[in-house]
């Protein structure tokens, strides 16, 4: 077992490190995020508009944003949908917003996946996820949010933090106590 590595206050206090980029000002800072809510409430229509406005680098919610390439994993969504839904938002989309319908799961290969797409657009900064109980692997019972779930988030978790640029979010079908209980166990949110 490996001893448990501990800083004081005083050293902590005296390290330099480097700042959390923010890439919607005081709203989402790197990382992963979890948007949470019951089905139908508007997660996927919010988490569109925000790949949106952090790709043509407009503001949110009068936030300033750090512009960058965006990946919308809408993953419930076929390509006619999501475009009839970018419609309503612009009819001048940039080449900065990226979609696919369709990936691995975590196991099978989205981290991967996700490598991939960063070697190729190498200013992205946000990636969203919509929803995590489609990347979840099958059988895991993902109705509700349960152990699987954990593991799940934690796998992309670790991918994220190796690629510190970037902020992620998972859209996801939550009660609200799945939230409560969910969301302090990984201090996102």
């Amino acid at each position: 077992m490996q001893k448990l590595e501990t800083l004081t206050g005083a050293a902590l206090l005296s390290m330099q490190l480097p700042t959390t980029r923010m890439i919607v000002e005081s709203l989402i800072p790197q990382g992963l995020h979890i948007l949470g809510g019951a089905p139908k409430i508007g997660k996927s229509w919010l988490t569109l508009w925000l790949c949106l406005r952090i790709a043509q680098g407009e503001p949110v919610w009068n936030l300033s944003t750090e512009k960058g390439d965006t990946l919308y994993l809408c993953l419930e969504d076929s390509f006619a949908r999501v475009q009839n839904r970018l419609l309503n938002f612009t009819e001048d989309a940039p080449d900065t917003i990226h979609f696919a319908t369709m990936s691995e799961t975590i196991a099978g290969g989205l981290v991967k996946q996700i490598e991939e797409f960063l070697a190729d657009h190498p200013q992205t900064n946000f990636i969203a996820i919509d929803t995590l109980q489609r990347v979840a692997d099958a059988g895991t019972g993902f109705g509700v949010l349960d152990n699987q779930a954990f593991v799940a988030v934690a796998a992309i978790n670790c991918a994220f933090e190796k690629m510190r640029m970037l902020a992620g979010a998972f859209a996801a079908d939550m009660a609200c106590q799945d939230i409560l209980h969910f969301l302090p166990c990984f201090g996102v949110g």
